[in-house]
C-alpha cells in the first residue's frame, strides 16, 4: 500500500483500510483495494465513455460466519476516528471530504472535527448508537 491507501493492522489482522480522495481521483482502470478474503470488497470502477456492463445478477450464497464490516465515505466536513484492537492498541486517523474508511475488525469511535456529512454502508438492519454503548 502507499500513503493514499493505508491498511491498519494489529498482529497481522486487518482492522481497517483508509482510502484518501487523491488515490481514486485520477484512476483510469478498475481496481479493488480490499484483499480478496475481506467480506466487504471496496473497488473503484473506471470505464471509458459508452462502456457497457452486461446485465448480470450477483449470486446469493450462504456464508457460515457473517463478519460485520462498515464503510464510511466522508461527503463534507471532517472527523477523527480511533481504531482499537482487542489488545488495546489504538490508531487514529483524520478523514476529510472524499476520504473513505472501511472497518473490518476491532472497535472504533468517531469525533467530528467540523460539521460532518458522511455515507455509511453496512449490513442491516440499522441499530441505533445506544445498542453499542
Amino acid at each position: 500500500m502507499n500513503d493514499l491507501v493505508q491498511e491498519i493492522r494489529y498482529n497481522e489482522i486487518l482492522h481497517a483500510i483508509v482510502i484518501r480522495k487523491k488515490y481514486y481521483e485520477a484512476l483510469t482502470t478498475t481496481v479493488f483495494v480490499s484483499p480478496p478474503e475481506c467480506p466487504l470488497q471496496i473497488g473503484f470502477l473506471a470505464y471509458p465513455e459508452a462502456h457497457s456492463v452486461l446485465r448480470h445478477k450477483h449470486p446469493r450464497i450462504q456464508i457460515g460466519t457473517v463478519e460485520f464490516s462498515e464503510c464510511t465515505i466522508v461527503v463534507s466536513g471532517s472527523e477523527e476516528v480511533n481504531i482499537y484492537a482487542e489488545c488495546g492498541s489504538k490508531s487514529t486517523v483524520v478523514l476529510e471530504a472524499g476520504d473513505i474508511l472501511v472497518v473490518y475488525n476491532g472497535w472504533h469511535d468517531i469525533k467530528t472535527k467540523t460539521t460532518l456529512l458522511a455515507i455509511e454502508v453496512k449490513l442491516g438492519p440499522y441499530r441505533n448508537e445506544k445498542e453499542f454503548s
